[in-house]
């Protein structure tokens, strides 16, 4: 009710109601249904554009880009790796880059559905300068989520992460909470580290991953090159697009 109360279409507002309540359900709540008020305030302000449609700007084999043209992010992402399947299916491989597009929420979900599909699945996305670079005070590079999802018989394996120690939205939730965080997670105004989750989001001054976040990296990194290479020893990975 609240997104057919925006404006949206019934599809548009039962995608967007699963993928925010399934977020919540499975316990992602820094991207779940909190967001909602959020979305509706972006919707008013009119930085969501809930008539956008995802159109095709350059196709080449394998790989496709298209405009989001500022639409629905949940919807726009779903489209985008669905095409990544079909690509796929047909090549061996899908790639598709999106731009203009909106918030997408837990970024797992998309990796996640490429890998109940039966294939490996890898989506990133920038966003605004959030997050400093080590040594620095100034925020100059987006806290960017990154998702590697592999099938498996026994259920996906599966890496959501944001580049930060702990994104913005897990602050909120320990804020919210009353509680520190486990781990110092950034700066605070005057520089000392902090497990202060208010002094953080107050500062902007979050760290850069480590910790589970590497191991969990370097964790899927040997399985995807032992996969993708069929061995089992040390591999040598290498991609180029243009």
């Amino acid at each position: 009710k609240a997104f057919l109360n925006l404006g949206l279409t019934e599809e548009q507002a039962e995608t967007c109601a699963q993928i925010h309540c399934s977020s919540s359900a499975d316990g992602v709540e820094s991207h779940g249904m909190n967001r909602i008020p959020r979305f509706a305030e972006y919707v008013k302000k009119g930085w969501i554009n809930i008539h956008g449609k995802v159109e095709l700007v350059k196709a080449k084999g394998a790989a496709e880009n298209y405009d989001g043209n500022l639409g629905i992010g949940v919807i726009n992402a779903l489209f985008c790796g669905q095409r990544a399947i079909e690509l796929a299916k047909e090549h061996g491989i899908g790639l598709v880059a999106l731009k203009n597009t909106t918030h997408w929420m837990r970024g797992g979900t998309y990796a996640w559905k490429i890998a109940e599909a039966g294939f490996i699945g890898i989506s990133w996305i920038n966003t605004e300068s959030c997050m400093p670079m080590w040594g620095s005070d100034v925020q100059s590079v987006g806290n960017n989520p990154f998702c590697i999802a592999i099938p498996r018989d026994d259920g996906q394996i599966v890496v959501d992460m944001a580049m930060s120690q702990y994104a913005y939205g897990k602050l909120g939730v320990y804020r919210l909470a009353g509680k520190d965080l486990p781990y110092p997670g950034g700066f605070d105004k005057d520089g000392n580290v902090t497990d202060d989750p208010g002094a953080i989001e107050e500062s902007m001054r979050i760290m850069p991953m480590g910790y589970w976040k590497g191991s969990s990296f370097a964790f899927m990194l040997d399985i995807l090159g032992s996969l993708l290479s069929g061995g089992v020893g040390a591999v040598d990975m290498n991609a180029a697009t243009k």
